[in-house]
């Protein structure tokens, strides 16, 4: 069995292996998640422990450090991994509407004021107008209709309310509202 000949007259070697392509920034944010997970786990063990079997307040960091080192470690692998790539290969076509650099540090930015926001006003305007008012703007930041994010905001703000202080038994600040 001879090698089929190429356009060029030499022996088509049959396909040939493409090189892999690391992906930098999902190697990056993955080993500083993983990194940061590391970091935050003895800090949460060594919170205080609530008698009687309920979850101390090293709880919630806790699983937060175990998902970053996890999700972490999967972006690193997933990086090193790598993908195939061929020399005539093109920039993939993106589905749905592309966000420009601006808009995602606009998105970026209204998340971060938002967290800021809630540090520095929940102890006064209590958590319930807080949220509201936190989630209202991300959304509508993101561009959902102002009805849907109002709705949204409310509904969400009601169900944490209800997990933190009923289900949980975490007292959040009642600022106004109380």
């Amino acid at each position: 069995m001879t090698p089929e000949a190429s356009s060029t007259g030499t022996p088509d070697a049959g396909p040939s292996r493409s090189p892999r392509r690391v992906n930098r920034t999902d190697l990056i944010a993955g080993a500083a998640s993983a990194v940061l997970g590391v970091a935050v786990l003895p800090a949460a063990v060594g919170m205080p422990r609530i008698a009687q079997g309920m979850p101390g307040p090293g709880l919630f960091p806790g699983i937060i450090g175990v998902f970053l080192v996890l999700f972490g470690l999967v972006l690193v692998v997933g990086a090193l991994r790598g993908r195939r790539v061929d020399v005539e290969e093109e920039a993939p076509a993106v589905a749905g509407p592309t966000v420009s650099t601006g808009r995602r540090w606009l998105n970026g930015g209204v998340v971060l004021a938002g967290i800021a926001f809630y540090i520095v006003a929940a102890e006064t305007l209590g958590f319930l107008v807080t949220i509201t008012l936190v989630v209202l703007a991300v959304m509508i930041t993101l561009g959902a209709r102002w009805w849907v994010a109002l709705i949204t905001a409310v509904a969400v703000a009601f169900a944490l309310l209800l997990v933190f202080e009923e289900g949980l038994l975490v007292q959040l600040p009642d600022g106004l509202v109380g």
